[in-house]
């Protein structure tokens, strides 16, 4: 977010105002998604173009309308008279369930009644990929396909197509996090033996490939404009830490202090910053 330096106080309540108003806060054992918003978003050779992975996350928690959003463009029922949904599945077999990995402990997703159903409140995101950021990014996407729902088929034919299934609905997530300007990267690095047992699955389920999604990080950045003034972008991380610290220096704002860099910009930000 670039603002004026003379406009932090009201950056600091805004963050503290939006920070109360975040997903699953609430503890409860199903919670009921809000219908998805079907009418926004970036057309679709848009999206196409400014689909990417992200590895880097901020921790700032998705909205309950966000992840209602985002979990209906994944593998939502678009076709209630049929029950049918967003990503195609073989046989119609719809093996693949979504599990929500928060902060506020593990969720699987109820399709039909486009809800939340919380299998516990622990807090396993650290679990789901070997990857440091999985642990701060709000959310982590488990794809998990239950071969009894592919009845009496070929053991390698369901392998084969539960991993193309949930192809789909990654390549969904995908579109929609650059439809809305939002971070997601497909992961496969899992330990999958020691989190099928956090997550509590039965021998038939299977774990394909996780998915975590949020927003990109954002790096404190100082500089000047045309009109010589001083505008910066914080991250949310970096107000919290400056608050928590009850302290702040002109490295926090990217001051080298080795006598050979213009290190201006960061002192005065940080003196603005300290006058506030």
């Amino acid at each position: 977010m670039k603002i004026s330096l003379l406009r932090w106080r009201r950056l600091v309540v805004s963050m503290l105002l939006i920070g109360s108003c975040t997903v699953l806060a609430q503890k409860q054992d199903s919670i009921k998604l809000l219908p998805p918003q079907t009418d926004i978003g970036k057309p679709l050779m848009q999206a196409l173009e400014q689909r990417k992975s992200t590895r880097e996350f901020s921790d700032k928690k998705l909205s309950l309308q966000e992840l209602s959003n985002l979990i209906w463009a994944g593998n939502g029922i678009n076709r209630p008279e049929t029950g049918k949904r967003t990503a195609p599945s073989a046989w119609n077999a719809q093996d693949i369930d979504i599990y929500v990995s928060t902060s506020e402990g593990l969720y699987i997703y109820d399709a039909k009644n486009h809800s939340l159903k919380q299998i516990h409140d622990k807090d396993i995101r650290a679990h789901t990929g070997g990857q440091d950021f999985v642990a701060d990014a709000p959310v982590n996407l488990v794809y998990v396909s239950n071969y009894k729902k592919f009845g009496e088929r070929d053991i390698e034919d369901m392998k084969f197509y539960s991993v193309a299934n949930v192809g789909f609905i990654a390549q969904n997530v995908y579109l929609y996090c650059a439809s809305q300007g939002l971070a997601t990267v497909v992961r496969g690095m899992v330990n999958k033996s020691e989190l099928a047992k956090l997550m509590e699955l039965e021998p038939e389920q299977n774990i394909i490939l996780a998915q975590t999604v949020g927003y990109a990080k954002i790096e404190t950045q100082i500089g000047t404009d045309e009109n010589g003034g001083l505008p910066g972008n914080v991250s949310p991380e970096d107000l919290r830490k400056f608050k928590s610290q009850g302290s702040i220096c002109s490295s926090d704002f990217g001051a080298k202090g080795d006598g050979k860099s213009d290190d201006i910009n960061a002192i005065a930000a940080t003196h603005a910053f300290f006058e506030m």
